[in-house]
This record gives C-alpha cells, sequence and structure tokens, in this order.
C-alpha cells in the first residue's frame, strides 16, 4: 500500500528512506531481539516473586535508549547532509516551505520513534502476568518518554543546521551523557514505587505533567523553527512570528504557575525567554524589502514594532530587553514574590546579562566569523566553564576576592550572589544587563543604517504598488 497524495511529499521521501535505512532496521531488530531475551530470562525464574518491578525497569530502560539516545541522534545530520550534498536549494525552490522540509525530516523520525513504542506494548502486556503492575501509570510514564523523545528528536533536527561539526559534535556528547542518566532514571523510577507521579492523582502532579507537555512543545516547535530559518531564504521572515509567539507565551505560562509556587512561575518564564533569546540574538542582520513590506504599511507604528522585531541580532538585544520588562511587568500586576526574593531575583537578573555577553565578546573579537550562533555556543560555554574553575579556586583557597574581581562575567557573578553577597550581586548584575545591552547597540550603527535602507526600498515598493492601482 502507497502513501496518500494528500501527504507532504517531503514527509513521504523521508518515510520512506528512514524506514529502508539500515540505521533504523538494525536499531529495530536489535532491540526487538533484547527485549525477547529479557522476556526469556525473566520468565525462566523458579518464581517471580517481585521480578515485576524490575522488568518494568529493564524493558522502560532498553527503550529510553533507543528514543531517547539512538533515534535523535538520527537527527543531527538530517539538515546538515542536505546541505552538503547542496539539495537544499533545490527543496528550497519548489513549492516546499523551509519549515515543511523540517517537519517532514522531524515526523519521518518520530513516526519510526512511534513503531518503536507500539512493538514495546504486547511486552509490556506480557509483563502483566509478573505481577505488580501500575498499568496507567507505567504507560503514562512511557508516553511522557515517548514525548520527550520528540523533543529531542525536534532540537537535533533543527540543530543540524549548524556547520560546525565540532560544535554538533560536543553538544551531541553532553547531551548523550545527560539522556543517559534520564534513561536510567526512567528505569530506576518505575521499580522505586515513585510512578504515583504518573497516575494523575495530585494536582502538583497534574501541574508538574502538564508543564512538562507543555514546554516539550514548545522547544519541539523552537527546534524546528530555528532549523527552518537557517535554511530558509532571507525573504522566507521566520523571525517575526516567533517573537511575537514568545510574548504570550511567556505571560500565560507564568500566569499559569502562579498557582502552584512564586519560583514555579519564574522557571517556567525562564525556560521559555532563555531558548527565545539565544535565537533572537543570532540571527542574521541582512534584511530584504519584502519584510519589511507588512512594517512600512503600518506608517509610525509599523517602523518602531520592527526595531524589535526585525530579524538579526541588533533587533534581538531590543527584543531581550523587552522580555525583561515583560517579566517585571508580570511581577507588578500579580504581586507575586518571586523576584521579591534577593536569590531569584540575582538569578534572573545575571541569566539576562549572561545572555548578552557573549554577543559583546563576539562583536568585539569575533565580528567577521559568519557562524554567529556556533560562535555564540562557543563563547557562553567558555565563560560558564571560566565561572566554575573560578568558584572551585574560590572555594579550595578561601579567597573570595578572586569572584569579586571578575564578577563582571555573569556567569561569576551569579556565584558571588549564592555564596557572598545578594544585593551586591544584584546591582553588579543590573549594571552589566544594562552595560552589554548597549555596547552591541551602539556600535551597530551600520546594521541600523542597513534596516533603514531596507524600509526605503520597501516604502519605494509600496508607492509602485499604489501608483499601478
Amino acid at each position: 500500500m502507497d502513501f496518500s497524495d494528500r501527504l507532504s511529499p517531503m514527509l513521504v521521501k523521508e518515510l520512506r528512506q528512514g524506514m529502508r535505512g539500515v540505521g533504523f532496521v538494525i536499531l529495530f531488530i536489535a532491540l526487538q531481539a533484547l527485549l525477547v531475551l529479557v522476556m526469556i530470562g525473566f520468565s525462566s525464574a523458579d518464581s517471580y516473586g517481585n521480578s515485576g518491578e524490575s522488568l518494568s525497569g529493564t524493558l522502560i530502560g532498553f527503550f529510553s535508549i533507543a528514543v531517547l539516545l539512538i533515534q535523535p541522534l538520527r537527527g543531527i545530520t538530517a539538515l546538515s547532509s542536505e546541505i552538503k550534498g547542496k539539495t537544499i536549494d533545490l527543496m528550497v525552490l519548489t513549492k516546499l516551505s523551509a519549515w515543511r522540509i523540517v517537519f517532514g525530516k522531524w515526523v519521518s523520525l518520530v513516526s519510526q520513534s512511534a513503531l518503536i513504542f507500539a512493538t514495546l506494548l504486547p511486552y509490556m502486556i506480557m509483563r502483566y502476568f509478573f505481577g505488580g503492575m501500575q498499568l496507567f501509570s507505567e504507560i503514562s510514564l512511557l508516553f511522557c518518554i515517548f514525548f520527550a523523545s520528540a523533543t529531542l528528536t525536534a532540537a537535533t533536527v533543527g540543530f543540524s543546521a549548524v556547520s560546525s561539526i565540532v560544535l554538533r559534535g560536543i553538544v551531541c556528547v553532553i547531551g548523550g551523557i545527560f539522556i543517559l542518566q534520564f534513561s536510567f532514571a526512567g528505569a530506576m523510577l518505575s521499580g522505586s514505587g515513585m510512578l504515583d507521579v504518573f497516575d494523575f492523582s495530585d494536582s502538583d502532579h497534574i501541574y508538574a505533567l502538564l508543564s512538562f507537555f507543555g514546554v516539550c512543545g514548545f522547544i519541539t516547535w523552537l527546534s524546528l523553527d530555528f532549523g527552518a530559518s537557517v535554511i530558509a531564504p532571507l525573504a522566507e521572515n521566520r523571525s517575526t512570528p516567533r517573537k511575537l509567539i514568545g510574548f504570550p507565551l511567556v505571560l500565560v505560562a507564568s500566569l499559569a504557575m502562579i498557582p502552584v509556587d512564586d519560583e514555579a512561575a519564574i522557571l517556567m518564564a525562564m525556560i521559555l525567554i532563555v531558548p527565545l533569546a539565544v535565537t533572537a540574538l543570532t540571527e542574521n542582520p541582512h534584511l530584504v524589502p519584502q519584510v519589511c513590506l507588512p512594517f512600512v504599511r503600518k506608517f509610525g507604528v509599523g517602523n518602531i514594532c520592527g526595531r524589535v522585531l526585525y530579524p538579526g541580532w541588533a533587533t534581538g538585544v531590543l527584543y531581550v530587553v523587552c522580555l525583561f520588562v515583560l517579566l517585571q511587568v508580570i511581577n507588578a500586576m500579580t504581586g507575586f514574590e518571586g523576584l521579591d526574593d534577593d536569590d531569584a531575583h540575582a538569578t534572573v537578573i545575571t541569566i539576562f546579562a549572561s545572555l548578552l555577553f557573549p554577543l559583546v565578546i563576539y562583536r568585539f573579537f569575533f565580528r567577521k566569523s559568519v557562524n554567529i550562533f556556533g560562535m555564540y555556543l562557543a563563547i557562553m560555554m567558555f565563560t560558564w566553564l571560566i565561572a566554575i574553575i573560578l568558584y572551585v579556586l574560590s572555594e579550595t583557597t578561601s579567597q573570595d576576592g578572586i569572584l569579586w574581581l571578575f564578577c563582571w562575567i555573569p556567569p561569576v557573578n551569579m556565584f558571588c550572589g549564592f555564596e557572598l553577597d545578594d544585593d551586591i550581586a544584584i546591582v553588579v548584575g543590573y549594571i552589566s544587563f544594562v552595560a552589554y545591552a548597549l555596547i552591541p547597540l551602539v556600535s551597530s550603527k551600520i546594521v541600523w543604517k542597513h534596516i533603514r535602507d531596507s524600509e526605503f526600498a520597501a516604502k519605494e515598493i509600496l508607492d509602485k504598488e499604489k501608483s499601478a492601482e
């Protein structure tokens, strides 16, 4: 039976290639062989005893490694292989948008993970006869793992558009270590009597699971949109919709978490703000008049909004400032005490300064580098490494002055707040945030001139359209 003509041709192509690929076939057969051996081993025991929980942990552990580690890693070359083979330009020239290309590759990998998930269900039915099974909780745990797999797959597919092989390799190693820990934690959770979290019997558990699904959906959308924005032509403006959607998302997510806990509301807001800010600060600053046309039609209001919503790292700085102002407005309107706590306040302002600091270093020392996103992440990881080293030195030598000497590095200032004085850390954080926002804005005169020229060209196009009418 062939696929329906209603399906996207990109999706059909990726599904056919993925299902026939050697990687998926080997993974599928190897997983089934391991699961069969596990069932035979547990079935041949003299007495079942408490083997049911151990069997659940083993099955969920193998499933987690397959869909949380191996399947997402297969997406790390999804877009880079197309870019390297110079076939991405041919795809873009067709009626397929950049989003449909990235979405098709993601759905293909997620469909393969869904097939693996479906083949696990018969083993879970057999596991029922070993006793002690919490059916609803264990199925809920499997669904959570599957959703996490879809999110990680989206992250690797979107990140595969980055040209730097070294950066992709580093992220894969760090992510692989984290995922393995998560896999073993899921296996231990299923056999430790803590599955009550997944039975939806407590309101806190419901909030936690709904937050989990919401964050997974957000990261999935943002990752795929990032990959689409990298391969999309300049005329396909993906930055403005992403920035516009970000404001209500942060607002709604923060308000929804306030009944649970004020700190949870801050945490949820920062989980959404950080990836939005990183993508905004690493965008290509080049504009085409077609992108400016919707803003020019709104006259003065459109021009003002364009300074925040246009693609590019310069407008991204103003966007990050707006996100910070939005967080302060939420705090003032709702009166929740999250930012009234000195620890939380110092941490939040330092995180905002930490987001701007790599861009400042990039503008001073790596301005000629074309790969803004890769250089930005490399600088960020390096600064956090320096902060950790300085913190360890201050702890081992009892020299707190080392931290204050380098407090102008935002991650170091965060450790100053944790270990020394929150009030001073807040003041230093605000000074750093303002300074690191002004420096790239002041040094981007060429970018702002380019924006004005693009707007002027858009006005000429608009005048020609009016005269033709």
